[in-house]
């Protein structure tokens, strides 16, 4: 009875294990099977595939590196972009440096120009007196600017390029009878080289990019007048001529800050510059002579120049908007400034030349003059100007 007993329970507990196998065998193949919490949705490899293959544009955050991934109807995730939007240095920022490129036309013209170089031609008869400056460059004219390098979240390097040359003068006829004509002219050139650190701030919707580097600049002023008369059968001339010179490495510094208009495209931009340079060479050359041709003739000329080693400080102010727009074909942002420009140069060259020479048929009634001086420079620039580029 024993042994009995024994087998039916035994046959009893074989029951109870298989009977939860064969009612879920029993199962129609065609119902769904309730998901586990916590496992992934099953996924069709095919809509997978597609969807793998598409990207995403990068969302807004507060300047740090966010992983923002999308995911399709059957649960596979489109894509997975690791950025920062930057309105300013690219809207496609990723945790690596990228590139930056932009070229500026800027139309600047001096509005205060005193001392670094003139020439000056004088001729005094009886009926009156007639005189000739070198115009010193005093035209608005259009200067190129270009800047490039790369950046990072925050950090980055790069180099701008700026030159401004301006030369008017050329032949004139004056209407004064006795003169048989003036030759003159004024050269202003200007150039800027930066090699500088970017450090890059984000308060909501302001960004600040702080710049600290190395400048090398060159400043040059070179004037000329050369002119002649004919009074009482005698011919006076003269001439006069001057060069001031400054080329010159010190530090830079910047700070530029660029403001959203709500929530449109726009952007308000500014930000400032200042430079402090020593000088690598810098000179100062002075010449003038004048002649008188009669029956006798006489001649004097005045040459003068030195070196020295000055110093010079570079002020600049920006204001103006910027309009950015991310590209959708390739990873980058492409912007358009428009803005105003104001630039202020104070060059001492730690030297200075005169040159003055007159003529005429007596020594204490000389009738033409010529003068020239060379030396340090104040120099005030106003303008505007346009620029573009790309932004990665």
């Amino acid at each position: 009875m024993l042994r009995i007993g024994c087998s039916f329970w035994a046959w009893v507990a074989l029951c109870g294990l298989l009977a939860p196998t064969v009612a879920r065998a029993q199962v129609p193949a065609g119902l769904p099977v309730p998901p586990v919490p916590g496992a992934p949705a099953p996924v069709d490899r095919a809509d997978a595939s597609v969807a793998s293959a598409g990207y995403t544009d990068p969302v807004e955050t507060d300047g740090l590196s966010t992983v923002t991934a999308v995911q399709s109807s059957s649960g596979a995730p489109i894509s997975s972009v690791v950025a920062s939007p930057d309105a300013g240095m690219g809207q496609w920022r990723t945790r690596y440096a990228q590139p930056f490129v932009g070229i500026e036309a800027v139309f600047l013209a001096p509005i205060h120009n005193t001392g670094g170089g003139g020439a000056n031609y004088t001729f005094s008869d009886p009926s009156g007196t007639s005189s000739y400056t070198a115009s010193n460059g005093n035209g608005m004219v259009v200067t190129p600017r270009i800047w490039m390098g790369v950046m990072g979240q925050r950090w980055g390097v790069g180099i701008r390029y700026w030159s401004f040359a301006n030369d008017p003068g050329g032949l004139e006829y004056p209407n004064n009878a006795t003169s048989q004509g003036v030759f003159a002219q004024g050269v202003l050139k200007l150039q800027t080289f930066d090699f500088e650190v970017i450090r890059r701030y984000q308060f909501d919707e302001h960004q600040l990019w702080f710049t600290v580097g190395l400048r090398q600049a060159e400043f040059a002023r070179n004037s000329i007048v050369s002119a002649g008369d004919v009074f009482n059968n005698g011919l006076y001339s003269a001439s006069a001529s001057s060069s001031s010179r400054f080329n010159g490495l010190g530090v830079t510094t910047s700070l530029y800050g660029l403001s959203q208009l709500g929530s449109s495209e726009w952007n308000v931009y500014y930000g400032g510059r200042v430079s402090y340079l020593g000088a690598c060479y810098s000179s100062a050359f002075a010449d003038a002579s004048a002649s008188y041709v009669h029956n006798a003739s006489a001649a004097y000329s005045s040459p003068a120049g030195s070196y020295g080693n000055g110093d010079a400080f570079i002020g600049e102010l920006q204001l103006g908007v910027q309009y950015n727009h991310a590209l959708q074909s390739i990873p980058a942002t492409a912007f358009f400034r428009f803005g105003g420009e104001f630039q202020y140069w104070h060059v001492s060259t730690a030297c200075s030349a005169n040159g003055y020479a007159n003529a005429g048929p007596m020594s204490n009634s000389a009738l033409v003059q010529a003068t020239a001086a060379a030396g340090g420079s104040n120099l005030a620039l106003l303008g505007f100007g346009f620029s573009t580029g790309f932004l990665w």
